[in-house]
């Protein structure tokens, strides 16, 4: 887990990174691959390689698909469902 400061900074990078490449993202695998796993990585200290922890396309018991599910101790915690930036 990184240390409050630290990840303070990867937040900031990520914010930078978001305005700088907004127009570049096209869809939903960009919006993930760009931000969301790094911020569950560098930011929040979630392992995104270890399935036990961050999986993603995970099933639901609805039939549908999300993009990422975390777990703790092999229990889901939350949902996260990436979509493509609104090109306004």
């Amino acid at each position: 887990m990184p240390d409050k400061e630290k990840a303070k900074e990867e937040l900031r990078k990520l914010v930078e990174k978001y305005h700088r490449q907004k127009s570049e993202i096209a869809n939903e695998e960009q919006v993930c691959q760009s931000l969301v796993l790094p911020l569950f990585r560098n930011v929040l200290g979630w392992d995104t390689e270890d399935p036990a922890e961050f999986k993603a396309q995970e099933s639901q018991k609805s039939g549908k698909r999300s993009d990422y599910v975390t777990a703790l101790n092999g229990i889901s915690q939350f949902v996260i469902e990436a979509k493509a930036l609104d090109r306004e």
